[in-house]
């Protein structure tokens, strides 16, 4: 263990020294598994840290009592609106002052390709979610999103469409979403102006709170979604 941290301090110094360079992500994140391994422990770091490639499951956010889930998308969140993500580091600092003994929350979902929302979608779908009420009807920005409640109604019926069709496998399923929301995004996440937290107890009474003592409540919407369990958080500027 002792000598993996050796070796991700002499790999951090490289790259940030220059004297190690990746043409993209994927690369050094394919170097990190292949000579790190990916049980590496990370000891925290800050939001554009490379380490934020590096280990499994929630990691921890420098200087916050936040992690960030393994599976995000968009792992340093760089492409997340920064002013909710300051937003976001801002309630952690005041949960942690109001309520030191709460769990740790946990980041699962910043900004979504394509595919990363098509994944969301079919996610939502094998749990018998009602996709079509939530991105009508119960998420105001989503509907304002897709240019009003009508137009939300026409572009959730395709999604339904492809969902629903029983004659696709998961693939096919997979494919045609990503067509469809290339061309009609459905959702703040697709913008960079959403993130979720996976659901804790008490959490989301905390952060209504947080919200409504700090004047936010023009600025964000917040939904419990119980498919999977979470709660979502957008960006109304």
């Amino acid at each position: 263990k002792l000598q993996k941290k050796k070796c991700l301090v002499f790999l951090k110094n490289m790259v940030k020294n220059q004297m190690l360079k990746f043409a993209s992500k994927k690369k050094l994140r394919k170097f990190v598994k292949t000579y790190l391994f990916e049980s590496v422990e990370t000891s925290g770091y800050d939001l554009t840290d490379f380490g934020a490639l590096i280990g499994r499951g929630a990691a921890n956010v420098k200087d916050y009592r936040i992690k960030i889930s393994d599976d995000v998308s968009d792992k340093n969140l760089e492409k997340t609106n920064q002013d909710l993500i300051n937003i976001v580091l801002n309630f952690a600092t005041w949960l942690e002052e109001n309520y030191p003994n709460s769990p740790v929350p946990i980041i699962t979902s910043g900004n979504r390709t394509p595919a990363a929302q098509a994944n969301a979608l079919l996610v939502k779908h094998e749990k018998d979610d009602d996709i079509f009420d939530l991105y009508v009807n119960q998420c105001f920005s989503c509907a304002r999103h897709m240019g009003g409640q009508e137009k939300a109604k026409k572009n959730m019926n395709k999604v339904m469409e492809i969902l629903d069709n029983n004659a696709l496998n998961h693939d096919q399923k997979e494919e045609l979403l990503i067509r469809l929301l290339e061309k009609k995004p459905i959702s703040l996440h697709m913008s960079g102006l959403a993130v979720d937290m996976g659901a804790q107890p008490d959490l989301l009474d905390r952060l209504l709170k947080f919200v409504n003592t700090s004047g936010l409540e023009d600025y964000l919407e917040i939904i419990e979604e119980t498919k999977p369990p979470h709660i979502h958080i957008g960006y109304l500027r």
